[in-house]
């Protein structure tokens, strides 16, 4: 294997953890907050609040992606990953 071929997931890996640091902005956790305490919002009113802040897709991928859901295959699409976490 050569070496450009196994750095890809290094930096990619890389990449994943600096976005992780990255903080979401307050008045975007608060929309969040009350869009999943109000019983009329739907999941997509929730992916198109979260899909304007990279972080906090990056985490929510994260989450539906660990081992503890235990899923066949990665998901990609944030709608997807807010319909199986249940937000």
């Amino acid at each position: 294997m050569s070496t450009t071929t196994t750095g890809k997931p290094q930096i990619i890996e890389s990449a994943i953890k600096e976005i992780s640091h990255i903080a979401t902005l307050p008045e975007i956790t608060m929309k969040v907050i009350e869009l999943v305490e109000d019983s009329s919002s739907t999941a997509q009113d929730l992916h198109k609040l979260i899909s304007v802040d990279p972080a906090l897709c990056s985490r929510i991928l994260k989450v539906v992606n660990s081992s503890f859901y235990g899923l066949p295959g990665q998901i990609g699409s944030i709608n997807r990953a807010i319909v199986l976490l249940g937000l």
